[in-house]
């Protein structure tokens, strides 16, 4: 943690002080579903991606991205697991797709026994993460989908370890 002296007393600055954060702008879909993929060749077992975006922003091309770029079985079908809230898929590591749309509390996502999927040896892909911000580790990748037009969005991840694969030159 960063302290600062201010008026008052001490002051705790937030994470966010300390992240890493990389901008990307995807023209389509398929650029959008490239960016994911790029992202996966860093991803690591135990990986936490934390997805955040509006109604049609690109989160589920996101997650297909990432499901290829880890080697899923071809002509398998990424879907957001909207009703389901769970998908997992086989690659070269275990993929959790999650959907936390229709979960409304932490209470809901725990007694669903969903934190199962924050698994040591399986990549965890979370769609709506932003709507339970408190279940979502400490070292989850943040990826905030954004409008800008019609077929152009704006991608930001953001995450906090310093030693993470993301940081190397072939990502950035």
């Amino acid at each position: 943690m960063m302290y600062t002296l201010q008026k008052g007393g001490l002051n705790i600055l937030s994470r966010e002080c300390m992240m890493n954060k990389k901008e990307i702008i995807s023209k389509s879909i398929v650029q959008t579903q490239r960016i994911g993929k790029k992202m996966a060749r860093c991803l690591r077992q135990g990986d936490v991606v934390a997805l955040s975006g509006d109604l049609g922003s690109g989160k589920t091309s996101f997650s297909c991205g990432i499901s290829s770029g880890l080697g899923i079985v071809p002509n398998t079908f990424v879907h957001s697991p909207t009703f389901t809230l769970v998908n997992e898929y086989c690659g070269k590591m275990t993929i959790f797709h999650l959907d936390l749309y229709r979960i409304s509390s932490p209470d809901e996502f725990f007694l669903s026994g969903l934190d199962e999927c924050f698994s040591r040896s399986a990549v965890t892909i979370i769609e709506w993460a932003d709507k339970l911000k408190s279940i979502i580790p400490d070292n989850a990748l943040w990826v905030y989908l954004k409008f800008v037009d019609e077929s152009t969005r704006t991608i930001t991840i953001v995450w906090s370890d310093e030693t993470h694969p993301l940081l190397s030159k072939e990502f950035l």
